[in-house]
């Protein structure tokens, strides 16, 4: 390897380490070029432009998760489902045991149209749903075809979320990585595979819902569709047509019809632009989501309950996906407002409960964990991996055995046998 090439891989890890200490919401040129002791003209020597430098770091993630996979492709033909499972979620703490970065960075950069539009990543993924699927039907031939369809994601998407939980604090952002210890990596790879296997509610608190009763008090109809806003539809249109990358204020600004200062003269900054706009968006999901699921009395109903007027959600208004990706890829940091905050700690007391009480695979701090999860799975599931719906019932049977799958895990699929999905007892 030559100088210039060791230095561009120093560069690299650097560039990691410290964008990475930040969530990768400072990718900042001078940072990195003061923390290598060189001035920013001598970046420009080893990557043209910031650009480059994250399309090699990009490079890199996939890289090392692509030689990492291939280790389980090689043996997946030996393997049985609960090994093919275990290896998967080993794979993902590993990956991200091994360097803490790859976390927030696969979530900003690869999660999502970024990653699935990159050939060699959305192939291994492909290829990692077709065998997960085939492993789950093998075992379960009798089962609810719909259901069996929905397995790869399930897992995929559970493996690297639990994975990651070890990384991250209360607001799912990445840490300093201090369980890369053995036994902690151990512990990780356990409940990751626990949820992937037997799902989130402990057995002996696995009930079904009552699924028609639920469907038929949350229908989400005009009222869910967010009123026009020429900020949101920008972001949507232009994300369309250049992509996440390349889908800049200034081109946004282009697609409002004014000048970037003159978009700005309604806010401080960007930052203060965009956090109004996330604020409102949280604010009317709410006022959609919570008066259908405080309805119900059970957590098994309120689950699904949120479960549905989520994925409905998303069908009403689909470009909150693409802008929800766009938000991702520039690496904003919006907490919660304090009013949205309260309002969703109320109405996830019940959840709160539940877990107090070792109802489920979660600790007691872990609620804003739970409900991230059940919620990107929805928005992920909507993005890329649901069937056409082109009714309220199909949507309401897919999001059975989204619940299915969820609550009960893979053991769950035995129990659903064909046509299963359409009655009241899914998880057996």
């Amino acid at each position: 390897m030559s100088k210039k090439e060791q230095q561009r891989h120093h560069i690299i890890r650097t560039a990691f380490r410290v964008w990475g200490a930040t969530r990768f919401t400072d990718m900042s040129l001078t940072t990195l070029a003061e923390e290598l002791a060189l001035t920013k003209p001598a970046l420009y020597r080893y990557f043209k432009n910031k650009d480059e430098l994250m399309s090699v770091m990009r490079d890199r993630c996939v890289g090392d998760y692509t030689r990492l996979s291939e280790q389980l492709v090689d043996v997946v033909e030996d393997q049985n489902l609960e090994g093919l499972v275990h290896g998967f979620v080993e794979l993902m703490n590993l990956f991200f045991a091994e360097q803490p970065e790859y976390a927030a960075f696969f979530v900003t950069q690869l999660i999502g149209p970024a990653g699935l539009a990159r050939q060699d990543l959305g192939a291994l993924f492909h290829k990692q749903h077709e065998q997960i699927e085939s492993a789950v039907r093998k075992q379960n031939p009798q089962a609810d075809p719909e259901l069996l369809a929905a397995t790869g994601h399930f897992v995929m998407f559970s493996g690297v979320f639990w994975s990651m939980v070890g990384y991250i604090d209360e607001d799912l952002l990445p840490l300093d990585r201090h369980s890369r210890e053995t036994s902690a990596i151990e512990v990780s790879i356990a409940r990751s595979y626990q949820v992937c296997m037997q799902g989130l509610l402990l057995q002996d608190s696995v009930k079904s819902p009552d699924f028609t009763h639920v469907e038929s008090l949350c229908h989400v109809g005009s009222d869910g569709r967010m009123e026009s806003d020429r900020i949101l539809s920008a972001i949507s249109d232009v994300v369309s047509e250049v992509g996440l990358f390349e889908a800049t204020i200034e081109r946004i600004a282009e697609k409002v019809g004014m000048s970037k200062s003159s978009l700005y003269f309604y806010f401080k900054n960007k930052d203060e632009m965009l956090t109004k706009m996330v604020q409102r968006m949280r604010m009317h999901f709410f006022d959609v989501l919570l008066p259908r699921m405080e309805q119900f009395g059970t957590i098994e109903d309120r689950l699904y309950a949120f479960l549905i007027v989520t994925a409905a959600y998303m069908l009403q208004n689909p470009e909150l996906l693409t802008i929800a990706h766009w938000f991702r890829a520039q690496n904003l940091d919006i907490e919660l407002d304090s009013t949205t905050r309260e309002r969703a700690f109320n109405a996830f007391g019940f959840l709160q409960e539940a877990l107090n009480k070792g109802k489920m695979r979660a600790g007691a701090e872990e609620l804003v964990a739970v409900v991230s999860y059940l919620n990107l799975y929805v928005m992920h599931d909507a993005a890329f991996f649901r069937p056409d719906i082109g009714s309220e019932p199909e949507l309401h049977r897919h999001m059975r055995s989204i619940y299915t799958l969820t609550m009960g895990g893979l053991k769950a699929v035995a129990g659903a046998s064909e046509g299963a999905s359409g009655k009241e007892g899914v998880i057996q």
